[in-house]
């Protein structure tokens, strides 16, 4: 059951990273993603594989062991059970204690983690402007902190360990001068023994496992709520649909578009836009630094919560279908273009293990690009054609050329 529950988690945590818009990934780092679903998705299922099982463990003997120790030793059922109260209170304190030490340690593992996926992203960059020191530093000092939590931890543990297996001996200790006091010399050596097997034997297990059953549903339930958090992070911000008449002139131009407007919390970037776009017509959306040009290019693939009355392409109406719909409508080449490890070949069609077959038209789309693999910067650069491999992130690209690529993966997919 609860590799079941954590493929649940992990599928609707996928799903959601998959699914974030533009303005919903500028607050939700990389990292913290990853870190949800490696560390939380197992922990939340706490709850299943410890909880449960060792807390069924322990209902048994605590139900049993104040009954059975006003039967055999006479002793009242309330003062067993004051005493078990009292090692519980303790117990539980440690555990919540240690719940927090856990906590800290989930949070600051997920801000290393993005300190690091944002390091291994830009190294080369860093490496350029000659930040690596710095930028590595902030890392060290997270995992410095990291580790300073982990050793309070581990020692809150050892707390945990130790009076889980210490108690034992004081609570024989009570209940040998309790039951002495109850019965006095009546007390037989039978008495004692029982007393001594419930409180050294029976009950020692339970007693050991009750910090851990705190401490495995408190982290289970910080990893429930970091969850819940991520998926509902979003959930108030459902793409609204603007209010308008779809005007007759929209349906015989390539693109039209009527009332967008788009915020992002308090603030309005985009305030009731509309223009149309002929067949052949090319367009330039010109702007300041920040005036929300490449959010206008966004709203239009359906990457942000933008609300317009009408949108639509040769006539289809895109507005309300979802992402992947609106995607077979356009091409689109951002301004850092994506290059995997990868034959060119396989870079322009976008499709991995592809034949020899679709060559032509490869040939044809990076051509409309100025991109000629077999006289580009001179012979040899690209020995093999559109069969030549790219390096990682296209490392054996020019950023020029890497740039024509992704022009000519959209002249190749005819959007």
């Amino acid at each position: 059951q609860s590799v079941k529950v954590q493929e649940r988690f992990g599928l609707e945590i996928y799903k959601r990273a998959l699914s974030m818009r533009l303005d919903q990934a500028t607050r939700q780092p990389v990292g913290e993603t990853v870190s949800i679903y490696a560390t939380d998705v197992t922990g939340a299922t706490a709850f299943l594989d410890q909880t449960i099982p060792l807390g069924a463990g322990i209902v048994f003997p605590f139900v049993c062991a104040p009954i059975a120790v006003q039967v055999i030793c006479g002793i009242p059922v309330s003062t067993t059970v004051v005493l078990m109260l009292a090692v519980l209170s303790i117990s539980i304190a440690l555990s919540i204690r240690q719940s927090r030490f856990f906590q800290a340690f989930k949070r600051l593992a997920a801000e290393r983690t993005a300190l690091v996926n944002e390091w291994v992203q830009n190294l080369r960059l860093l490496r350029i402007l000659g930040w690596v020191d710095v930028f590595e530093q902030k890392i060290f000092n997270k995992r410095e902190e990291e580790t300073v939590n982990r050793v309070k931890m581990v020692t809150n543990g050892q707390m945990m360990g130790s009076f889980g297996s210490s108690v034992n001996f004081f609570l024989n200790l009570v209940a040998v001068m309790t039951l002495g006091r109850i019965k006095g010399d009546t007390a037989t050596p039978g008495d004692y023994f029982a007393l001594l097997w419930i409180f050294g034997v029976f009950l020692s297990r339970p007693f050991r496992q009750v910090p851990w059953i705190f401490t495995f549903t408190f982290d289970g339930w910080t990893s429930l709520k970091r969850i819940e958090n991520y998926l509902n992070r979003f959930e108030t911000e459902e793409l609204s649909v603007g209010e308008g008449k779809v005007d007759a002139s929209c349906h015989s131009a390539a693109l039209s578009l009527r009332n967008l407007s788009l915020k992002i919390g308090e603030i309005e970037i985009l305030h009731d836009i509309s223009f149309d776009v002929e067949p052949g017509e090319f367009v330039a959306i010109v702007g300041e630094v920040g005036s929300g040009k490449s959010l206008l290019l966004m709203s239009l693939l359906g990457e942000t919560a933008a609300a317009c009355s009408t949108l639509t392409v040769n006539g289809a109406e895109l507005r309300g279908r979802p992402v992947d719909e609106r995607r077979k409508f356009f091409g689109f080449v951002p301004q850092d273009g994506f290059v995997m490890s990868a034959s060119l070949r396989e870079n322009v069609a976008f499709r991995y293990d592809v034949k020899s077959e679709i060559d032509p038209a490869v040939i044809q789309a990076l051509r409309a690009a100025q991109f000629d693999p077999m006289h580009e910067n001179g012979s040899g650069s690209l020995p093999d054609g559109v069969a030549t491999e790219i390096g990682e992130r296209g490392v054996n690209l020019s950023g020029g050329q890497g740039q024509r690529v992704g022009w000519a993966r959209a002249c190749y997919l005819r959007r």
